[in-house]
């Protein structure tokens, strides 16, 4: 069993919660854009 030691400014935890916030981001807008279609749909019959 061996230290696990991370050299840099930049922590291992850090990016990935950058990058889930990117990806969350950009569902959020999918979904937003995919309901505002559903609902053009809808309005237009």
């Amino acid at each position: 069993m061996g230290h696990h030691h991370h050299h840099g400014p930049t922590r291992p935890g850090h990016a990935s919660g950058r990058y889930l916030k990117r990806l969350l981001a950009a569902f959020g807008i999918g979904l937003t854009i995919l309901v505002l279609e559903v609902a053009v749909g809808v309005l237009t019959g």
